[in-house]
């Protein structure tokens, strides 16, 4: 999680709706804030935050109640939590990260947290974007604690520019010491954001 704050910040007339649950997405899948629709401006919100989600490699799994917060393992601890914003004129609630049932960011600039948790968005990566297969034959390739072995072969070989370590030797690519593709957060939102250009 790379903690993000928010652009921009409700006001007392609702002439601005802030951006607190797009810098809380940002913030939790780690990329950058520019890339995250601000989701609380449409009503019919909730299908293109799916879409969004899987599009980079997590998927929306439910939505958690307060008093299951605590249990939630979330990704690698990070869940997004709404409530009641400490500002009482914001009538659509704050979004704010928590770690293991104890608030670690608050986008808003005034770091005031919700004044109660109403639930929390229940977001893992998704099954299809990383696996490990521990009983290859030349496991582990990698000297990594955690390998996505997805792209055993890497889809962006061919390409100069693909964002890698590698050496040339005789005009061919030695990517021994590449880890990219093998990454288990990164890796699959990486190569597909590649292979999309």
């Amino acid at each position: 999680m790379i903690p993000i704050k928010q652009t921009k910040i409700s006001t007392h007339d609702g002439s601005v709706t802030g951006n607190c649950f797009a810098a809380c997405v940002a913030s939790l899948l780690e990329i950058p804030f520019d890339e995250v629709p601000q989701f609380e401006l449409d009503k019919n919100w909730f299908p293109p935050f799916r879409q969004f989600l899987l599009k980079n490699g997590y998927e929306y799994m439910g939505h958690g109640k307060p008093e299951d917060l605590n249990e939630y393992e979330g990704l690698d601890g990070y869940v997004i939590v709404h409530g009641d914003s400490p500002r009482l004129y914001v009538k659509t609630g704050h979004a704010v990260i928590y770690r293991h049932g104890i608030l670690v960011h608050d986008p808003h600039p005034s770091n005031d947290g919700v004044l109660n948790v109403q639930g929390f968005y229940m977001i893992e990566r998704a099954e299809f974007t990383n696996f490990n297969h521990e009983k290859c034959e030349y496991w582990p390739c990698h000297d990594l604690k955690k390998v996505n072995c997805l792209f055993c072969y890497c889809p962006l070989y061919h390409i100069d520019d693909c964002g890698g370590i590698y050496k040339l030797k005789n005009d061919i690519k030695d990517c021994s010491n590449c880890t990219l593709p093998h990454d288990p957060i990164h890796g699959y939102t990486y190569i597909m954001s590649k292979i999309k250009k």
